[in-house]
């Protein structure tokens, strides 16, 4: 039985997310790569664009390959159909909510690493976070950390904090573009070009992370350098705090991490 590196069950957008960054960072080759799905057309377009392989069940992927990466929806994890065999494979779960309790029910004796990566992994810039069991070798965990650098960049948490994680991170993607599409309609009923508009939202707040990532200044301090006495920024800021903005923001990431704990809970 030929022995590849990774698999996937689930050949969704973040397997084909992550397939992608492993191949392009030179870390894996497609041949290398086996993926199964009951969508045959998903398999065949990554087959086309990355050389990876198709088989034919989940059994084939578990028997196969070194890292097994479950890329199922939660309420769809009880599917999956695993059979024990000669081959051990450390399995990575990217699965909202799902423990790593309710994961070795099916995976007996097996290292697993839980993973909460997010949608910017499409053009390798997601933040992953990730726990992990204690069967997990040291030579494991590098492996895995070595393809989640491949799409972004990592952070260890413990598990009691992965939901605050999906809340996060994990969401929090999808408040960010609806916060820069809000900003640039805010550009276009100021009479912006559209286009402008976007261009001048998404690179602010790209401009505005990388302030925060590279300087390790806190917020409100950037915050403060930019906000002059009676200027046009702290009179944004008013009309923000009068909105709610911080409390909606806290209120979001509350409400995402709060479903991330129930989808947990379906089996």
């Amino acid at each position: 039985m030929p022995q590849r590196k990774i698999g996937f069950i689930g050949a969704g957008m973040m397997a084909g997310a992550i397939a992608q960054g492993v191949v392009k960072k030179g870390l894996y080759q497609g041949e290398e790569i086996a993926m199964y799905d009951p969508n045959k057309d998903k398999l065949s377009s990554l087959k086309q664009e990355l050389g990876i392989v198709p088989l034919d069940c989940a059994e084939e992927v578990f028997a196969q390959c070194q890292l097994v990466v479950i890329a199922v929806k939660p309420q769809h994890f009880n599917t999956v159909n695993y059979k024990e065999s000669v081959n051990k494979p450390t399995i990575v779960s990217i699965m909202a909510g799902v423990t790593i309790a309710v994961i070795e029910e099916k995976f007996p004796n097996l290292g697993i690493v839980r993973v909460m990566p997010n949608n910017p992994a499409q053009v390798g810039e997601a933040m992953s976070a990730y726990c992990h069991n204690e069967l997990v070798q040291p030579e494991q965990l590098a492996k895995v950390e070595e393809v989640l650098k491949a799409i972004g960049e990592v952070a260890v948490v413990s598990e009691n904090q992965m939901d605050a994680v999906c809340g996060l991170s994990g969401s929090a993607p999808a408040f960010m573009y609806a916060v820069l599409e809000g900003l640039a309609d805010g550009g276009v009923l100021m009479g912006l070009p559209r286009d402008v508009a976007y261009k001048l939202a998404a690179q602010t707040m790209k401009g505005a992370a990388e302030m925060v990532l590279k300087t390790h200044k806190h917020p409100g301090e950037l915050k403060d350098m930019v906000t002059s006495p009676g200027g046009t920024t702290i009179k944004g800021m008013y009309a923000l705090e009068k909105m709610g903005l911080r409390a909606a923001m806290m209120s979001a990431v509350e409400e995402a991490a709060l479903q991330s704990k129930k989808l947990g809970e379906l089996k």
